[in-house]
């Protein structure tokens, strides 16, 4: 099944050219004016999302204990992406973080809780100190891509977001095409929700998403080990059972921020 998904899915969102760098220092420009519909937001590069969340990126590098060029390689990129992806979403309709940018808010907070908790793991589960130092990077890795996928497909399934383009034509967002912003014609969007979300698809939905978010690289360095690649897939894709302390892990994150998140977007760490 990965196979097949990273086959066709991963030659369509990988095609499309890599993201905008990180780069806090936001221009400033005109943009045109909105459409007069209410409720409307604008697309936005990585570099503008981020630029509000220096504190959730500095923290995920501290915790990723890396070097910076690393943390660029695999790290940011896998960010950047996620960041267009998620643009001003809200993680959800009426429960937790259900304000613009929640979505984006949600995903970083749960990497940053997750790498935290990871710290307390010798990984993998019962290997002896050499092996742990020498695969310590991949497993924390691992963990990091896990906590941004997991809810990474939800917009897609539960959310309707109409684009508006810059002389304010529309058309609806199709999420298996690429984000929100990778029509070059999008301004803005406008959220709404579908009436029957479809929660028990969104795990292997976000699994479908992996070539796009991750990356090829990411992906390939993941396969290198085909134990801890067997428990990722599983934990991406919902299998609890087999994803073993992936799934503790990321499970036990999710908990903590969506147990201490409010509609502050300070992040919770």
């Amino acid at each position: 099944m990965f196979e097949i998904v990273v086959g066709k899915l991963g030659k369509l969102f990988l095609s499309g050219g890599s993201p905008t760098p990180v780069n806090f220092s936001v221009n400033a420009s005109s943009p045109p004016p909105s459409p007069a519909v209410p409720g409307t937001l604008p697309v936005l590069s990585a570099r503008e999302l981020l630029s509000a969340r220096r504190e959730y990126v500095n923290r995920i590098e501290e915790l990723a204990s890396t070097t910076p060029l690393h943390f660029e390689q695999y790290y940011l990129s896998m960010l950047r992406r996620f960041a267009e992806w998620s643009q001003q979403l809200p993680a959800s309709e009426v429960h937790h973080r259900a304000y613009p940018g929640g979505a984006l808010d949600h995903g970083l907070g749960v990497a940053a809780a997750a790498l935290r908790i990871r710290q307390g793991h010798l990984l993998p589960p019962g290997a002896p100190p050499e092996e742990a130092v020498l695969k310590k990077s991949l497993w924390t890795y691992a963990i990091y891509t896990l906590a941004l996928l997991h809810d990474a497909a939800n917009p897609s399934l539960n959310q309707v977001v109409t684009v508006f383009g810059e002389d304010h034509s529309t058309w609806g967002w199709n999420p298996w095409a690429g984000g929100i912003g990778s029509n070059p014609n999008a301004r803005w969007y406008k959220v709404g929700f579908h009436r029957h979300g479809h929660q028990r698809c969104q795990p292997c939905a976000g699994l479908m998403l992996a070539p796009y978010l991750v990356g090829g690289e990411g992906l390939a360095w993941l396969q290198s080990d085909p134990i801890l690649f067997a428990h990722w897939l599983a934990c991406a894709s919902g299998d609890d059972a087999k994803a073993a302390v992936l799934g503790e892990i990321v499970s036990k994150a999710i908990g903590e921020s969506v147990g201490h998140c409010s509609d502050s977007r300070s992040p919770t760490m």
